[in-house]
């Protein structure tokens, strides 16, 4: 990180005129020639199919990931802009409790289908 890049990583853009504010000092810094856009869709033809967009910094050569924020979806699609090791860390953070709200759901469904096969049987 440094003063070309960024000095701070954003693990949430709680809002869209956030978001919209960084995505303006973020497009200064590439027009500046400061931060490269990296195109990793050449490598993986489903990536294109993702959120993600990656950058280098040319000065310190620290690679960022900013995930686009999708506020329509379940309100948690906030986005954030992390360097490449925190954002592999957080991303596998948030499918963990993913997978934890999904099998707790399955798990109160099936608590519901047990007692009401008791109930009415």
């Amino acid at each position: 990180m440094c003063n070309d890049c960024f000095n701070n990583e954003i693990y949430s853009f709680e809002t869209q005129s956030g978001f919209d504010e960084f995505n303006k000092l973020l497009d200064k810094k590439t027009l500046a020639k400061k931060l490269l856009i990296i195109d990793v869709h050449e490598q993986n033809s489903l990536s294109i199919l993702d959120s993600l967009l990656y950058f280098q910094c040319l000065s310190c050569s620290e690679n960022w990931v900013m995930l686009i924020p999708d506020y329509s979806w379940r309100g948690s699609g906030k986005g954030y802009f992390l360097t490449n090791d925190n954002a592999i860390k957080h991303h596998d953070e948030l499918h963990k409790y993913d997978r934890k709200k999904t099998f707790l759901g399955i798990l109160f469904l099936i608590i519901i289908v047990i007692l009401s096969l008791m109930l009415f049987v």
